[in-house]
């Protein structure tokens, strides 16, 4: 190891990259007061403006690539980063809906251009235990961004919907650390790394686990996603006291779901196969909490149930697929998986709203309560054999080396 992978900046600019890969929900606290100013819009249409950055961060993970191959991996941060700036920071300054929508577009195609390389370029400086160890701050730094925009979202949006977006500025405090901290990495690595691909591209097999869990992460996201979209309108529908308190819980959970993340091992190593059912069923609760909550003290524990069990559930499918797949296959599993996620985020609003209408129901407590019904379903669907091998014996006894 170099003296450029002992170097406190290097970490710290690798690490910024992830604050912002997760906030594309922090201004979920405007879609109450967006409804209102926009009164000519479906409320299902300004909710989307929540999970439109998702549809384009699918999109620009895919291209994600060609870029990087036509520009270096520095620059398609910085170019990933510029953009997001730019679509984030400029629905602060506009009144025209479409042009949000265009912003809001810009904000998940920047921070897609980027997104692999938040976790990409750990592998391309580090290795060993520096590397695992990075990782996990990786997550961690992920979770934290998350919290903090949508917890500077709450303060911002009481006084204006329109300041809500002011959190993106975020932005250029990570793209100045990035770029005077982290240096392209050597044509070396990226040459290796696509060698090993063409060598092993026709070696990729998925079994049905694995295109079990990558379907099942893409329903999860549906109905997770509700928690974002729709926990605004409900505080409203419900006339709960003290909902300004919105953007504070969903940084609490938030926090607790990293918290959750950095646990998840040993719970593991003690629930095994359980840990899937739990996690789901946790879920449920948290949702449940929600829904029929009369008082924000019950709604906030709700949404922190959420999160943490959330938090279990996705690490223990993609545990799932790293033990169900060769060496060939992960990249692919891996793609496949945050495709599914990101698809799931983006078709949210419109399939709770079919179903919604479906039932004659179009309350955002209903809506959440199709998210209980979901996770309790998915919790019994757990229970069947498919799923019982789960990660099997390699990953505890990962875990128990590592302890």
């Amino acid at each position: 190891m170099d003296k450029k992978t002992n170097n406190l900046g290097l970490k710290l600019g690798i690490l910024a990259t992830s604050l912002l890969i997760s906030d594309a929900t922090a201004i979920s606290v405007t879609v109450a007061p967006m409804e209102a100013t926009f009164s000519n819009i479906s409320a299902t249409t300004v909710e989307s403006l929540v999970t439109i950055p998702s549809f384009s961060m699918l999109l620009f993970i895919l291209l994600s690539n060609f870029v990087i191959r036509l520009i270096g991996k520095k620059k398609t941060v910085l170019l990933g980063l510029s953009m997001a700036f730019i679509g984030g920071v400029l629905p602060a300054f506009i009144t025209s809906f479409p042009a949000i929508i265009f912003c809001r577009f810009l904000l998940g195609a920047g921070v897609g251009t980027y997104n692999t390389l938040a976790v990409g370029l750990i592998s391309d400086f580090f290795t060993g235990v520096e590397q695992k160890k990075l990782l996990g701050f990786q997550t961690a730094t992920s979770a934290i961004g998350s919290a903090l925009t949508t917890f500077l979202a709450g303060i911002l949006v009481s006084y204006d919907w329109h300041y809500a977006y002011l959190v993106y500025a975020l932005s250029i405090p990570i793209l100045l650390v990035f770029y005077l901290n982290v240096p392209e990495p050597s044509k070396k690595i990226a040459n290796d790394s696509s060698a090993l691909n063409a060598q092993e591209k026709n070696k990729i097999k998925l079994n049905s686990t694995v295109i079990l869990s990558v379907v099942s992460m893409f329903f999860m996201f549906v109905f997770l996603m509700n928690i974002a979209t729709k926990t605004s309108e409900f505080l409203t529908e419900q006339n709960i006291k003290n909902a300004a308190f919105l953007g504070t819980a969903l940084t609490i959970g938030g926090l607790l779901g990293a918290v959750s993340g950095f646990l998840y091992g040993r719970v593991y190593v003690h629930l095994k196969n359980i840990t899937p059912i739990f996690s789901s069923a946790v879920v449920a609760l948290g949702f449940a909490g929600v829904a029929y909550s009369s008082e924000m003290i019950l709604f906030t524990v709700g949404t922190s149930l959420v999160y943490i069990g959330y938090s279990m559930l996705i690490s223990y499918l993609y545990g799932v697929i790293f033990d169900n797949v060769n060496a060939a296959s992960k990249n692919i599993s891996v793609s496949l998986a945050m495709v599914a996620c990101n698809l799931g985020a983006f078709f949210s609003p419109y399939i709770v709203s079919i179903i919604s209408n479906a039932i004659g129901n179009s309350s955002a407590k209903e809506g959440l309560s199709m998210s209980v019904l979901f996770y309790g379903v998915l919790a019994v669907i757990f229970v069947f054999p498919v799923f019982k091998k789960g990660i099997g014996s390699n990953t505890t006894k990962a875990i128990d080396g590592n302890n």
